[in-house]
C-alpha cells in the first residue's frame, strides 16, 4: 500500500512501516499529518479571509501573506496601533484546537523572553475572535514589507556580487537576531531564509514554533508543556545532531550555528546553491558524514567561517554567534581554537572520549536514554570503532524497538482493549524506554479513553445519588463498554437492569389499574434497592433511595 512520507515529500511503498527513502518509521516522520501516527500534531485548519474583512472592528484585512502548518498569515491595518501588522490566524473549532493554541502560546512566551527586537519580529497580542459557528485565534505581530530573505536570494540568484555585498550584510543581521535568542538561552532550531523577513532593508528573525529553552526547564509554567520534535526543522538546514536526536532536548543552540553556516554557504555559492541536496535519507547521510563542496577562493575568510560552522561535531563549531561575527569582521583562523575544544570537553583525546562514554553509560542507568544515545553518537563520530559506545548504541536501539512494539500494540487496541492491560503495557514501555517518541500519541489516546470512562462513571454516580435509575443504567453501560474489565460495574448494571424492568412493570400495572400487583412489585424493588445500597459505597454514603 502506498503512503505519503511528509519528510521526503514522496509516495513510497513502506517496508515494515518504514519509509525506504528517509529510513524513519511513519510514526516518527509524520509530524504534520494528524491521520498518521507520530508526535500528535494537528495541522491547523486554514482560515480564508477576504480582502476588506474586519476582525473585532480593529483589524482590516489588506491581503494574504502566506500559510503554514499552524495558521494563515494576513497583512492587516491595526486601527488602534495606526499601523500595518501581520496576523497569524488559526481556527479554534468547537472541540477546541488545543495543539494550535499551545503552539501560538509557545511562540508568545518565546518571543517575550527576548529583550532586543532590533533583528527579531515582535509579537504583540493574542486575541480570541468569534467567527461564524466557531472562533479564531488571532496573533498580531510586527509587519515586514520586504518579504522573506529566501525571496531576496531567489531574486539575486544570478548576482553573486550583490549576494557577497548586501547578502553578507543581511546575513550578519540574521546572526544578530539569532544571538538575541541565544543570549537568553533559547535555541531556535529552524534557522533558514524562509524564517528571515526584510523590512526597509532590516532583516528580522521570525517563526519561533520550533524554539526551546537551551536547557531542560524545571518549571512547567516557563513554557508550554508541548515539546517540538527535533525533526520539525527543515532537513536541508538541519544539523547532524538533528538527525540522530530522539528528543528536542538533545539538540542545543549550536545546531543554529550549523544552520547559519548553511545559509552563509548558500549566500556565497556562485549559483546560490545549498551544500547538500537530495531525499531526507540522502541529506541525513550527507549532513552526518560528507564535507560540503568547495566555495570560490575569492572569499577565503568567509569560506573558513562556513567550514567552522559546518563542523559535524557541535563542540568543533563556534560556541557562540558572537564568535562567528567576530571572525567575519576580523578574519577566521584556518582551524578551530583548541582552547574552545578543550573547554567543550570533546577534543577527541582518549580520556575525554571515555568521560563522554561514562556519562552515556550513567545516563542509560538513570533512564535518560535519549541523552545516552546522543552521547554515544558523539563518541562514535570521533571514534567509530569504540566498542563500548557500539554496545551502548545497540542496547539503546534494542530497547527503542521493544518500546515501539508495545506502543504499536497499544495504538492497535486503544479503543477496544482492556484498560488495565493497556495501562500496564504503557508502564512497561515507559520502563523500557522513557521519552520514546511514539509514547506521546499512545499515551494521549489512552488517556482520552480513560477520561471518557471516568466521565461516564461520574455521571452514572450522580444519577444513582439522585435515584434516576434509568439514567444511571445508561451511563454505566457506556462506562462498561469503555472498560470491559470492570467486573463490579457489571454487577451494578445487572441490578439496575432489574430495577429498570420492575419500574416498567409497575407503570404497566398502574395503567391497567392492577394496584395490588404494582404494590407487590414495588416492595420487591425496595428490597433490591436496599441490597444494592448496601453493596455500593456511593449509595451508602448518600443514603439515597
Amino acid at each position: 500500500m502506498l503512503k505519503f512520507c511528509l519528510t521526503c515529500n514522496s509516495l513510497v511503498t513502506p517496508e515494515d512501516d518504514m519509509c525506504p527513502d528517509c529510513g524513519l518509521r511513519f510514526r516518527q516522520n509524520t509530524d504534520h499529518n494528524c491521520f498518521l501516527s507520530g508526535p500528535f500534531v494537528h495541522r491547523a485548519p486554514l482560515v480564508r479571509l477576504a480582502r476588506g474583512a474586519k476582525l473585532m472592528s480593529r483589524f482590516l484585512i489588506k491581503g494574504h501573506l502566506g500559510e503554514g502548518r499552524f495558521g494563515t498569515v494576513y497583512e492587516a491595518e491595526d486601527k488602534i496601533r495606526s499601523t500595518d501588522v501581520a496576523l497569524k490566524v488559526v481556527e479554534a473549532e468547537a472541540r477546541n484546537n488545543d495543539t494550535a493554541w499551545s503552539r501560538v502560546q509557545h511562540e508568545m512566551l518565546i518571543n517575550r523572553s527576548v529583550s532586543d527586537f532590533s533583528h527579531v519580529i515582535q509579537l504583540y497580542e493574542l486575541h480570541c475572535v468569534p467567527w461564524g459557528a466557531t472562533g479564531l485565534l488571532v496573533l498580531s505581530m510586527e509587519y515586514a514589507n520586504g518579504g522573506t530573505f529566501r525571496r531576496w536570494l531567489s531574486e539575486h540568484a544570478n548576482d553573486w556580487q550583490a549576494r557577497t555585498d548586501a547578502g553578507i550584510g543581511y546575513f550578519k543581521q540574521a546572526c544578530h537576531g539569532v544571538a538575541a535568542f541565544h543570549d537568553v538561552q533559547i535555541a531556535l532550531l529552524d534557522v533558514k531564509p524562509e524564517n528571515m523577513l526584510l523590512h526597509d532593508s532590516i532583516l528580522k528573525i521570525a517563526d519561533f514554533g520550533a524554539a526551546k529553552k537551551d536547557y531542560p526547564t524545571q518549571n512547567p509554567n516557563d513554557f508550554c508543556s508541548e515539546k517540538s520534535s527535533p525533526r520539525e526543522s527543515t532537513p536541508s538546514y538541519m544539523s547532524p545532531e538533528h538527525f540522530t536526536a530522539h528528543d528536542a532536548d538533545d539538540v542545543d543552540h549550536r545546531a543554529d550555528i550549523y544552520s547559519l553556516g548553511i545559509v552563509l554557504y548558500e549566500v556565497l555559492h556562485p549559483k546560490c546553491r545549498l551544500p547538500f541536496n537530495g531525499s531526507c535519507q540522502q541529506l541525513q547521510r550527507l549532513h552526518l558524514k560528507a564535507p560540503p563542496p568547495d566555495l570560490p577562493a575569492d572569499c577565503e575568510n568567509l569560506t573558513r567561517v562556513v567550514a567552522r560552522c559546518l563542523q559535524k561535531n557541535p563542540s568543533s563549531r563556534y560556541q557562540h554567534v558572537w564568535d562567528l561575527l567576530e571572525d567575519m569582521e576580523h578574519g577566521a583562523s584556518a582551524e578551530p581554537n583548541p582552547a574552545v575544544l578543550a573547554g567543550a570537553g570533546m577534543n577527541g583525546s582518549g580520556n575525554e572520549l571515555e568521560e563522554s562514554f561514562n556519562r552515556a553509560s550513567q545516563c542509560l542507568s538513570d533512564g535518560m536514554l535519549n541523552e545516552a544515545a546522543t552521547l554515544a553518537e558523539e563518541v562514535l563520530r570521533l571514534n567509530p570503532d569504540h566498542a563500548g559506545a557500539k554496545r551502548l548504541r545497540g542496547e539503546i536501539g534494542t530497547r527503542f524497538s521493544q518500546a515501539e512494539e508495545f506502543y504499536r500494540d497499544i495504538l492497535q487496541h486503544v479503543e477496544t482493549g482492556d484498560l488495565g492491560e493497556l495501562t500496564t503495557m504503557v508502564e512497561e514501555a515507559v520502563r523500557i524506554y522513557p521519552g520514546h517518541p511514539s509514547g506521546d500519541l499512545a499515551q494521549a489516546r489512552l488517556a482520552a479513553r480513560v477520561r471518557r470512562y471516568r466521565e461516564a462513571m461520574e455521571k452514572g454516580e450522580v444519577a444513582l445519588r439522585a435515584g434516576h435509575w434509568g439514567f444511571a443504567l445508561n451511563w454505566f453501560r457506556k462506562a462498561l463498554q469503555l472498560h470491559p474489565g470492570a467486573v463490579q460495574l457489571g454487577k451494578i448494571i445487572e441490578s439496575l437492569d432489574q430495577i429498570d424492568q420492575m419500574t416498567q412493570a409497575v407503570d404497566e400495572a398502574l395503567v391497567a389499574r392492577h394496584f395490588n400487583k404494582a404494590q407487590s412489585i414495588s416492595r420487591f424493588m425496595d428490597v433490591l434497592i436496599d441490597e444494592m445500597e448496601a453493596s455500593i459505597p456511593i449509595l451508602r454514603e448518600a443514603g439515597t433511595r
